[in-house]
């Protein structure tokens, strides 16, 4: 294994069955109705590949958030047969996610908080988002125009 790699999560050696019942029952109880429905969307739509994040439960009881992509192969007639998938742990991935959500909550609290104007612009020079942009205008009049479109013949551009 890789260093700093990660065993993968999987069941108890000879406890998993390797059926679809098998499978759901490692599913987090909340997670479980919503992974039926979308694998119930896949088959009526005869979709053959399936993507999805979802929390499993381990035996020690942790919780691990879980990328899967998997393929069904189709047999006799069309009905379902295999599937064949991967299931990724991306929990410390969304735990950063988590964390830099929270910083940029934090962010939007103090710069609203403050008399800062503070904004970036593409390059277009167009508004992607300001903050407390003064001069009576709001967010939505400003985001997706340029300064020469809010005052036209009042922007001198070099």
């Amino acid at each position: 294994m890789e260093r700093g790699a990660r065993a993968p999560v999987r069941p108890d050696a000879g406890s998993f069955g390797g059926s679809y019942q098998d499978f759901l029952a490692f599913l987090h109880p909340d997670d479980r109705a919503a992974f039926e429905r979308r694998n119930r969307e896949m088959e009526a739509a005869r979709r053959p590949v399936f993507e999805q994040e979802f929390r499993v439960v381990r035996r020690d009881g942790a919780v691990r958030w879980m990328r899967s992509r998997s393929i069904r192969f189709r047999g006799a007639g069309g009905r379902p047969g295999r599937t064949v998938g991967i299931n990724v742990d991306v929990t410390e991935q969304r735990q950063a996610e988590a964390k830099l959500h929270a910083k940029d909550e934090y962010l939007q609290v103090a710069l609203r908080s403050s008399k800062l104007t503070v904004w970036h612009q593409d390059r277009g020079l167009r508004y992607t988002w300001i903050t407390n942009p003064g001069l009576g205008f709001s967010p939505e009049d400003l985001v997706g125009r340029t300064d020469e479109e809010v005052l036209p013949g009042r922007v001198h551009v070099r």
